[in-house]
């Protein structure tokens, strides 16, 4: 009897520990979305704009002082 006991207080710290982990990777996550825009835009195929701090989709690069670039498209 003690040892089943024994067993299912140890089944339980570990899935105590589990769901610990599984609700530290959701907050990291949000956390990095939340605090990492440059990052998130670029992922998302943006371009970041510094100077007023937004994802731009318009451009093709971004240069400091310059601004915003865009290329020139053939239609070849």
């Amino acid at each position: 009897m003690k040892s089943i006991k024994k067993i299912l207080k140890i089944c339980g710290i570990v899935t105590l520990c589990f769901c610990g982990l599984i609700c530290l990777l959701v907050v990291a996550g949000f956390l990095y979305q939340y605090f990492d825009p440059v990052g998130n835009c670029l992922d998302v195929g943006g371009v970041w704009d510094s100077d007023r701090h937004e994802c731009r989709y318009d451009c093709d690069k971004w240069v400091k002082g310059k601004g915003c670039i865009v290329f020139n498209k053939s239609n070849g």
